[in-house]
């Protein structure tokens, strides 16, 4: 009996040495995705029926932000994004990416909506390659990058809308 014992308990500590050891710094460090460095670039399909490149947003500060209609603090923080997107869009782009859904199942999700929503696009995700490629780990998932490309701040979770306009603030003054 304590030598089947021990025996579980070695596989299940050898188990846990493996998932620490790699699941949270090797992926990190795949991916780069740190402040004050360069964001990668990708194309991604728009609810609209467009492609983007994020490349071509050069010029203007971008609000990177990974969403998803099935997750409650997406869903409340979204309202604020929208706006942001609608009200600033001279001094900002706002580029919403759905994680791991389908153009329909997003483009649905908007449609219910009104207001802020009425032109509001977002990109979708569907392979989840992008969301691989930042190392979206959780969502909301948002990143802020400068008009020439690189990654100013970076967060993980809800902002509330005080905090995303403040956020907008900074990184629309540090780009001029």
């Amino acid at each position: 009996m304590k030598k089947n014992f021990l025996s579980g308990f070695y596989v299940f500590l050898a188990g846990a040495a493996l998932l620490l050891c790699c699941a949270f710094p090797v992926s990190a460090q795949k991916t780069g995705i740190r402040k004050e460095k360069q964001a990668p670039d990708f194309s991604v399909k728009m609810t609209d029926g467009t492609e983007l490149m994020l490349s071509s947003l050069r010029g203007k500060p971008v609000l990177l932000h990974f969403w998803a209609t099935w997750c409650p603090p997406c869903v409340r923080e979204l309202p604020s994004v929208a706006k942001i997107a609608a009200e600033r869009s001279n001094e900002i782009t706002v580029l919403a990416i759905s994680a791991g859904e389908t153009k329909e199942t997003v483009s649905e999700y908007i449609n219910s909506k009104d207001g802020d929503f009425s032109s509001f696009v977002s990109g979708c995700d569907e392979d989840s390659s992008i969301s691989f490629m930042y190392n979206v780990t959780a969502i909301p998932y948002t990143l802020f990058i400068s008009a020439d490309g690189i990654i100013t701040d970076v967060q993980m979770g809800a902002y509330t809308p005080e905090r995303l306009k403040s956020a907008v603030d900074k990184a629309v003054r540090t780009s001029e």
